[in-house]
């Protein structure tokens, strides 16, 4: 009997060794706060009003401001001890999370020059995260520098999707007159809002406006050069980035669908990392990542309507920029 148990113990001993030595895991699990700001924008497109190029372009700009709590798990595996497999997610807690503003520029439509680049109407309402989901998968050669310095070139698949609810703020928007609309001050109409009045989303997709993943090119890089730290970061850069944004406008019963297909996105990432022994390590996590402005277009439709609709007269764009801090821990098998 004690012969058979000390062959299994050996058998495992060699098949665990066997298996490592092919095979190894490192799980990074996290939680934090995310911020930022996501924003829309509607422009007037030139090409149908030539007659009113001295007019301020922007119709309107719509921010969502957030600060929400997030949880996340990094795994990063070894094949053969040079070949990285690396996967990410990231999960937003639905939250009151900040403010969302919207702005108009009215008289942008307007024969006369008065007025021609003041806001005309204004809102302001609570902003509440539903979802926040960000998906990331990773494959590269492992390149190591003499155990102190290691990097990962890679290629990859992304997705994400943010969605907001405002609800519960108020309204201010001028008078109509015959020169245009009055910009909005301290006389201008004011009126409550209560219950959800907008639903916005931003989402990675394909052209023709569809949740999609995207390919995205990155480096990892890590660093062993202080006793008992461990320095590991990322730049990730989306070449070929499709953005899009759904915005439901539910007083006045319309829906928008923005395309921006020729974008791009870059994030980078730092953790700082003490480890306790070979098998665990606690450190600290940031990142920082943005979606520049680009121009795009837009589609509507009333709710009641099942086809959206090409709005030759506007033009759209998206950006977002947001940032990450989080408490990480490590554990290596």
């Amino acid at each position: 009997m004690k012969k058979c148990i000390f062959f299994v113990f050996l058998y495992l001993s060699i098949v665990t060794n066997l298996f490592s030595s092919i095979f190894s895991v490192e799980l990074s699990p996290s939680a934090g706060v995310m911020f930022g700001r996501a924003s829309e924008y509607v422009y007037l497109d030139y090409k149908n009003y030539q007659g009113i190029q001295n007019y301020n372009e922007q119709l309107s700009q719509l921010d969502y401001d957030y600060t929400v709590p997030y949880i996340s798990l990094n795994v990063d595996s070894k094949l053969f001890s040079f070949v990285h497999l690396g996967a990410n997610i990231s999960i937003g807690i639905p939250i009151r999370c900040g403010i969302m503003q919207d702005y108009d520029w009215m008289n942008v439509y307007s024969p006369s020059n008065k007025w021609k680049n003041e806001l005309t109407n204004y809102s302001k309402h609570e902003n509440y995260l539903d979802h926040y989901i960000d998906v990331n998968f990773e494959l590269g050669p492992i390149i190591d520098f003499s155990g102190t310095v290691t990097l990962v070139p890679f290629v990859g698949l992304g997705y994400e999707s943010l969605k907001f609810t405002a609800q519960n703020g108020f309204l201010r928007y001028g008078k109509t007159t015959n020169e245009g609309i009055t910009p909005i001050d301290e006389d201008c109409d004011e009126f409550s809002l209560t219950g959800k009045d907008i639903e916005y989303r931003q989402y990675s997709a394909n052209k023709d406006g569809g949740d999609a993943p995207h390919f995205n090119l990155g480096v990892n890089y890590k660093i062993n050069a202080i006793p008992r730290f461990c320095i590991k970061g990322s730049f990730l850069f989306f070449p070929f980035y499709s953005i899009c944004s759904y915005d439901y406008h539910i007083r006045t019963n319309t829906q928008y669908i923005s395309v921006i297909e020729k974008s791009f996105k870059f994030l980078t990432n730092l953790d700082i990392s003490f480890l306790i022994n070979d098998m665990f390590s606690v450190g600290v996590f940031g990142e920082f990542s943005v979606v520049p402005q680009l121009r795009g277009i837009t589609y509507s439709k009333s709710t009641w309507s099942n086809n959206y609709s090409l709005l030759y007269d506007c033009q759209s764009g998206i950006d977002r920029i947001s940032g990450k801090v989080s408490l990480s821990a490590h554990v290596k098998f």
